[in-house]
């Protein structure tokens, strides 16, 4: 894999999981989610239903781990997907007014 697209899926597990532990996260979760699904609903719904049990079982002890199951999670999706870099790296631009989000929203469908 390219390096590139490995410290992209590194920095994109590392805010993922850094968005669990917080109040916004279930937002910032469902918008991973959608990225995961790649317009299948169902794949989005397990995404979600993941990242939900994740979240939930998230300790500061457990966080290493989760990054790194993340990372390969979406290092597997950068393989399968090649485009979802794109979508990837617009996530993890997303500002705070969430138009990013609503961007990648609108390319996925």
């Amino acid at each position: 894999m390219d390096p590139e697209l490995k410290t992209l899926a590194e920095r994109a597990a590392t805010v993922l999981v850094g968005a669990m532990a917080e109040t916004g996260g279930p937002a910032r979760q469902a918008q991973f989610a959608r990225l995961l699904g790649r317009g299948n609903t169902r794949a989005e719904q397990a995404a979600a239903a993941t990242l939900a049990e994740d979240a939930a079982g998230l300790t500061p002890r457990s966080q290493p781990d989760t990054i790194t199951a993340w990372r390969i999670r979406l290092q597997d999706l950068l393989r399968a997907h090649p485009g979802a870099a794109e979508d990837l790296r617009a996530l993890l631009a997303h500002d705070e007014t969430g138009r990013e989000g609503r961007d990648l929203e609108s390319r996925q469908s």
